[in-house]
């Protein structure tokens, strides 16, 4: 997965993250064994902001969504965020695994 940037506006709940998870190399990873699928979200002092289930799209594909939730996007800031891949033998993938996802929520205007 190439790392990168997202950017919403506070309390915005549209769009969606949505990613396909890969492994070093560019290649989808198969989630078809995935037990679970997490989205965290850590804010700039390292408070966990987001821990949650996203939607498996496209399992063979590595294709995923996190719809946001109230409270997700409350706060402006700089954030860092990652997948973590629970398989059926206990194994855990974090994704990406050399950087984080940045997520950028900014000021609005009302």
């Amino acid at each position: 997965m190439a790392v990168t940037t997202y950017t919403i506006k506070r309390h915005d709940l549209y769009p969606p993250v949505q990613a396909v998870l890969e492994q070093a190399g560019g290649v989808p990873i198969n989630l078809q064994r995935a037990t679970q699928v997490r989205f965290l979200l850590l804010d700039s002092e390292g408070n966990l902001k987001v821990d949650a289930p996203v939607n498996v799209v496209d399992a063979p594909r590595g294709v995923v969504l996190y719809e946001w939730q109230e409270g997700d996007t409350d706060t402006a800031g700089t954030y860092r965020a990652e997948f973590e891949i629970t398989f059926d033998d206990g194994r855990i993938l974090t994704v990406p695994n050399d950087d984080y996802i940045i997520i950028i929520v900014m000021d609005d205007l009302g």
